[in-house]
């Protein structure tokens, strides 16, 4: 950090993809210490994901959403078509999800999955339940005398699960 022309300036390194810094800025002045901010910055880094891979991974996965709901919805219908909707929604989470979405994590941090069993990370784990109660609800429509359950569930906990926040990479 220098001071130069009555004004403080630093730099930060740059990191690799996954980088993580944190920091504060200490300020001592007349044996007074100032800490700004009070508790520290943490800054992630990642490598930049070709724009039509990401516009790509991003249209699936609103395409799957709005997929989701309308199967939500087709359950009240008086002749629903259950397996079209659920299938295109697995269809949108599977391409989304777990190929584009694959994709661009590792453009962005260099591993194609960083969700259970291998990590923790919370988009990945986000679209595995997803995708696995939608996969759960095509097997109800052929097994359970009341699939519109399963698809109520499914369309459901999706969407509760795209209200949590995008996560980053631990």
């Amino acid at each position: 950090m220098a001071y130069v022309n009555g004004e403080l300036i630093g730099e930060l390194p740059r990191q690799p993809a996954l980088g993580k810094l944190e920091y504060s800025i200490r300020l001592i002045q007349n044996n007074a210490e100032t800490t700004i901010p009070e508790n520290p910055v943490v800054i992630r880094y990642k490598d930049n994901v070709p724009l039509i891979l990401l516009s790509l991974h991003i249209l699936a996965m609103f395409s799957a959403m709005l997929l989701s709901t309308r199967a939500g919805l087709e359950t009240f219908r008086k002749e629903p078509d259950l397996k079209k909707f659920t299938f295109w929604t697995i269809g949108f989470l599977t391409f989304g999800g777990f190929i584009m979405g694959a994709i661009v994590l590792k453009y962005a941090f260099g591993l194609y999955w960083t969700g259970f069993p291998l990590g923790t990370d919370l988009t990945d784990n986000k679209t595995l339940l997803s995708w696995i109660m939608w996969v759960l609800a095509s097997v109800m429509i052929f097994k359970s005398a009341k699939p519109k359950i399963w698809i109520v569930a499914a369309s459901t906990i999706t969407l509760l699960i795209f209200l949590i926040p995008h996560s980053l990479v631990p």
